[in-house]
Formats: structure tokens, sequence, C-alpha cells
């Protein structure tokens, strides 16, 4: 017997050291409502700490509410602040149902998140960097994927204050979600990343492909991708208890 439906991710996620760094420093989480990604901070400190840290923050209050999605920043903020000696970036995507169907995207840092529609790649989070502040303030020669000021973040948890961008948008079964780190996105076009999720047959196959493409193409950084569609699925109703007693 079935009571309605719900919308979960199907979801798959890729992430590798690369060729040019000692170790993979990005995290990531995959839950049925909830995708999370950390990109740990190098520098001398510590990245991988404080990337493990965010996530961990993440799964303690997987899935949020869409009002509690700022409050997790602040809460992964301070974790990362109060144990680690480092930094890290952090982009969620958090599945809301009401009468139509939601995703809250989040972030901090120069992470991305991307919905590949049918009409095209739409970038739904906004880069934390010195680089893509000169383009928002109309610096119109600024290539942000090849910038020398691209990898100086102006927000990351572990800085004193974080304030996440916060963008909810509507989302039909037929589009697809990405969110990955700046060693994928920075080494591919938007028309290489949309051509790719789209002609993939599963999150599986576009997450495998945007990493191993991104690699091939001199990506100098840990490259992680998860890939998500969405799906209604139906629910099962809860077994009768039999409260009878003999």
């Amino acid at each position: 017997m079935t009571v309605g439906t719900a919308a979960l991710f199907n979801a798959f996620g890729v992430s590798e050291c690369g060729t040019f760094r000692p170790e993979n420093q990005d995290e990531f989480f995959i839950g049925e409502t909830f995708i999370a990604v950390a990109d740990g901070m190098g520098g001398g400190g510590d990245g991988k700490g404080a990337a493990r840290e965010a996530i961990a923050a993440c799964i303690e209050l997987d899935p949020p509410s869409a009002e509690q999605v700022e409050e997790l920043f602040l809460f992964a903020n301070e974790r990362v602040r109060s144990r680690i000696s480092g930094g890290t970036t952090l982009s969620t995507l958090s599945l809301h149902q009401t009468s139509d169907l939601v995703v809250v995207a989040a972030n901090v840092g120069d992470g991305r998140m991307y919905i590949a529609t049918d009409d095209g790649l739409v970038l739904i989070s906004q880069d934390h960097t010195q680089a893509a502040d000169r383009v928002r303030n109309g610096d119109v020669g600024v290539d942000i994927r090849s910038h020398p000021r691209r990898n100086y973040l102006t927000q990351a948890l572990g800085y004193p204050a974080v304030a996440p961008h916060l963008v909810e948008r509507d989302v039909r079964s037929s589009d697809v979600l990405i969110v990955c780190t700046d060693g994928v996105w920075a080494a591919l076009s938007d028309a290489t990343i949309y051509e790719i999720v789209r002609s993939a047959t599963t999150p599986e196959e576009a997450a495998r492909h945007l990493v191993d493409t991104a690699l091939a193409a001199g990506s100098r950084d840990n490259a992680t991708a998860v890939v998500a569609r969405v799906e209604v699925r139906e629910r099962a109703a809860a077994p009768l208890q039999d409260e009878r007693r003999s």
C-alpha cells in the first residue's frame, strides 16, 4: 500500500586527487534530499580536516529545512573554527517538496552548482573570490577561469564570519543538478559541462565523465563532482502495529 509520493535525489559523486596535489582535500556527502561538497583550502592549514568537519556538520543536520540552511553554515563555520586551523569551501543542495519541487542552493567559496535544463546550463551558486568580485564590479575583461586572483577566496568556512549565498529554485524531473569543486569547473567550459551531463544516461556516468574530462584537460587541483536527478517515488505506508496482547 502506498500513501502519496516522496521526492528524492538520485545522485552519484566522484572525487579524484589528480596528479598535481599530494592529497585529496575534497569531501562530499549525498543524502536522500541533501548534497554537500567541501573543498579544503591549502596554504599551510589543515584543509582536509576543515572539509571533513564541514561535512560532519552537514551530516549532523541532514536534512535541513529550507529555513535551516543558513543556520547550517553558521554551525559548520563554528565547528571548523573551534576544531581546525584551516578553511574550506562548502556548497549544499537541499530538496524540498511543497506544492512544487524546490531546491535550495547555498555556498561559500568557489565551489559551483548548476542546473542543466532543456534550455541550457544555469549557474545557481556565486563564486566568492577576488576575481569574481571584479567581474561583479563591472570588469568585463576578467576571465574567471584563469585570472590570477581566482583562487583568493573572500568567503570560506574557517573565516571569522560567513554569509552564504542562497538561491531557491523550482526544479523538474528532467533537470540535472551538478555540485562540483573548482578542480572541475575551472578546467571545463560551461558548454562542455552541459554536453556531458545532458548526454549521460545516469548520474554516475555524468559524474565520472566530468571528473575524467577535467583531469584530462589539465586540472591542477583535486576534482570532485556530484550529479543528481530528482525522482518522485511512491511512499510506502507504515506497517500496522498490532497492540493486542494474549
